[in-house]
């Protein structure tokens, strides 16, 4: 099953992609010129994204590829200039010519296998070179938590909530509630709101940054997160002083 060619070009209001875990594949200019795209959900079964698959999607800011991702083709992500973060999974193969082309402003490239294995792709130095490489980190998991709102979490115990809008959960606790014995450390990007027990129980919890964008920390959210010792707030005291924090979150 693959998402058909040029399905989605020129899609000007499109922010947000889930594409299912049914999809094996991405083909030729599917999301070309969705310049308004900035997150994608890649299925945890796709194996190739064809060329021209990102092409122009300069708003577009980080891409998760599942592990059973092989190839790259050609000028996949070219002019991708706001793709900040690019985590790949260990069993990549070929990167084809021009896939990150004029894709200059990433920072961080994170690989889930060794720096023996990542230099054993073939044409690897086609990731953006300038981007600081980390080796033996993974995606343990990943999905969406509120319209516009994802969520990733690393082998390293990092959870990123990535997005805009308002957080919110399909049962009571967070759709990484079952990982809480592995996240340690929490970074609110743009969300509205902390939801209800977003962090219940959360007991390896060490520190958390919240974006300034947050005005409401419902109920119970850091319940019994008895290792938390550090929150950073992005905005001013003053700021913070307006936030509405619900019940029992000492």
């Amino acid at each position: 099953v693959s998402v058909g060619g040029s399905a989605f070009e020129r899609a000007e209001s499109l922010q947000y992609v889930v594409i299912p875990d049914g999809v094996t594949s991405i083909n030729f200019g599917t999301f070309k010129d969705c310049h308004s795209l900035k997150y994608v959900v890649l299925g945890d079964n796709i194996k190739t994204i064809y060329d021209n698959a990102f092409y122009f999607c300069y708003n577009l800011q980080y891409i998760i590829f599942p592990d059973k991702l092989t190839e790259i083709a050609e000028d996949v992500f070219i002019n991708c200039s706001s793709l900040n973060k690019i985590y790949v999974g260990k069993n990549l193969a070929v990167v084809c010519k021009d896939a990150f082309a004029d894709t200059n402003n990433t920072e961080d490239i994170y690989y889930a296998g060794t720096q023996e294995q990542w230099e054993a792709i073939n044409n690897y130095m086609r990731f953006p070179y300038d981007a600081t490489k980390h080796y033996s980190i993974s995606i343990v998991d990943q999905g969406t938590c509120g319209d516009g709102l994802f969520w990733y979490l690393d082998s390293e115990g990092k959870l990123v909530i990535a997005g805009t809008g308002k957080m919110k959960f399909e049962s009571t606790y967070a759709p990484w509630y079952n990982y809480r014995s592995l996240i340690k450390n929490v970074v609110i990007e743009n969300a509205s709101n902390v939801a209800p027990y977003a962090f219940y129980n959360h007991t390896a919890l060490e520190t958390i940054e919240i974006s300034k964008s947050v005005t409401e920390i419902g109920k119970y959210a850091f319940y019994s997160a008895n290792k938390l010792t550090d929150v950073f707030y992005t905005g001013s005291e003053t700021k913070y002083k307006s936030v509405s924090i619900g019940t029992n979150n000492a």
